[in-house]
């Protein structure tokens, strides 16, 4: 898994710099700019990964509730046995907030009117009633 194996490197990246039992500075390769920069890069690295956690359980609740609410047309679970292939909740909430913007379904039919294709000859197009 690979959110395992960037979780290890992360931490022994944090340890192996911020170690307390540091040897002696002068016989080792790296300098204190090299060292200042791990200690950088495990930092960002560790933020990274916080925030990437948050926004999975942020997702997380937004997929429930969706779920919960029968407004909304999101039944992706029927599709997919979730015991073998899980939902990835932020790819689902990314895609389906894209996907809709944030519309709600609307209750009711939509009356559509059928004409003729300015572009094509013989093809009848349909589109809302009200948009002509």
């Amino acid at each position: 898994d690979p959110q395992i194996y960037i979780n290890q490197c992360v931490w022994w990246l944090a340890l192996s710099v911020w170690r307390t039992d540091r040897p002696d500075t002068s016989t080792m390769m790296l300098d204190e700019r090299w060292k200042n920069a791990l200690a950088i890069t495990a930092i960002v690295l560790a933020g990274l990964f916080v925030v990437l956690q948050a926004l999975k359980a942020w997702a997380r609740h937004v997929y429930k509730s969706w779920l919960e609410d029968p407004a909304t047309p999101l039944d992706v679970d029927a599709f997919v046995d979730t015991d073998t292939n899980p939902p990835n909740h932020l790819k689902v909430v990314f895609m389906h907030s894209s996907a809709t913007g944030g519309r709600k379904p609307e209750e009711g039919t939509v009356e559509l009117s059928s004409f003729e294709s300015p572009h094509v000859e013989g093809l009848r197009v349909t589109q809302r009633l009200d948009a002509r």
